[in-house]
């Protein structure tokens, strides 16, 4: 019959291989579910260590590798179940594997159920990992040496897949590909960092528009990332890693002679030329403007106080000075003053 009856139809029978193809097509990648979980973990056994080893309760998703058609197969474990590993080798050493496995007795003739089993590797100075059976997942590998008395999580390598399903949604624990077309992308956390982020797409710069939350962020077309620090609409955003800001100008002032000023009052300021002294530019929208001052200055008088800095020349405002108490002659400093 080409045209199988749908499931789960009132009073129709249903064989059991049209289950395990709807199990197919809801997860097209075999493995466990959950295995960020600890489902079917193999692990050393709790009650003390010994030539066995514990596997964790859970599921998994075994597809049928016996014959065509076969589908996949849905298997539980509600309790830890312990499985024996063989004696150690007399030299060398070996790799064991672990293995969930379907048995169905319609397709291969022996027991229908499923079993934890240890597929033994061959002894060797250099052991390799045995083959998968059909119809079965890898769980682990356990590496046997020689004069091993118990096995310890040293010696255990997990080798857990996630089920899922590649062709547009993956579980939890999963991998997905191809393309996934959401209006943003919100992720919860794992432990240790569980508040929930969310990427919100792209925009030129930080956006302007729309309401956001904090840790939301983008990634502009030019490469650069920003991040909404204050919930809004838009918020505020910060660049992640902004450049340092960039040299927009020098200019030197170097008198060909020493200039002399007569003392004043207490306090007051006395300009020096600045005709070669004045730095010009555009003031960025935001930002720190970082002006820098240095040079020599000769007290001959040896004076009490002295001072030099740096003014604001749109609002008079002084915005760095550097002071001298007890100055004497041949002075030299450099001034930073930062202008906002």
């Amino acid at each position: 019959m080409t045209l199988e009856a749908p499931l789960y139809q009132q009073a129709l029978t249903f064989p059991a291989r049209q289950d395990r193809a709807f199990i197919a097509a809801a997860f097209d990648t075999e493995g466990v579910l959950r295995p960020s979980a600890g489902g079917l973990l193999v692990a050393q056994r709790a009650a003390g260590t010994n030539m066995s080893v514990d596997v964790a309760a859970g599921s998994c998703i075994v597809a049928g590798d016996d014959e065509a058609n076969q589908g996949s197969y849905f298997c539980r474990s509600t309790a830890v179940e312990n499985v024996v590993i063989g004696a150690a080798p007399g030299s060398n050493s070996r790799i064991d594997l672990i293995v969930a496995r379907v048995r169905d007795a319609t397709v291969t003739g022996v027991s229908s159920d499923w079993i934890l089993e240890v597929i033994p590797g061959a002894v060797a100075a250099s052991p390799v990992v045995p083959s998968t059976p059909n119809t079965a997942i890898p769980l682990a590998k356990v590496t046997v040496a020689t004069g091993t008395t118990a096995i310890t999580n040293a010696m255990i390598t997990d080798l857990r897949t996630a089920a899922g399903n590649t062709s547009y949604l993956g579980t939890a624990g999963g991998t997905m590909t191809g393309e996934l077309v959401v209006p943003d992308l919100k992720v919860t956390g794992l432990t240790g960092s569980v508040t929930a982020s969310r990427y919100v797409g792209a925009n030129t710069g930080a956006p302007t528009t729309g309401a956001h939350l904090v840790g939301d962020w983008i990634i502009d077309p030019t490469g650069k990332v920003w991040i909404c620090t204050v919930a809004g609409t838009p918020g505020t955003w910060v660049q992640v890693g902004a450049p340092a800001p960039a040299l927009i100008g020098r200019t030197y002032h170097a008198p060909g002679t020493q200039v002399n000023y007569a003392p004043s009052a207490a306090n007051a300021l006395q300009a020096i030329d600045t005709t070669n002294l004045t730095v010009g530019f555009t003031a960025p929208a935001s930002g720190v403007v970082l002006v820098r001052l240095t040079g020599v200055i000769n007290d001959l008088a040896n004076s009490s106080n002295m001072a030099w800095g740096l003014v604001l020349h749109s609002t008079s405002t002084l915005v760095g000075v550097l002071s001298f108490i007890n100055s004497s002659s041949g002075v030299s400093a450099v001034r930073s003053a930062a202008i906002l």
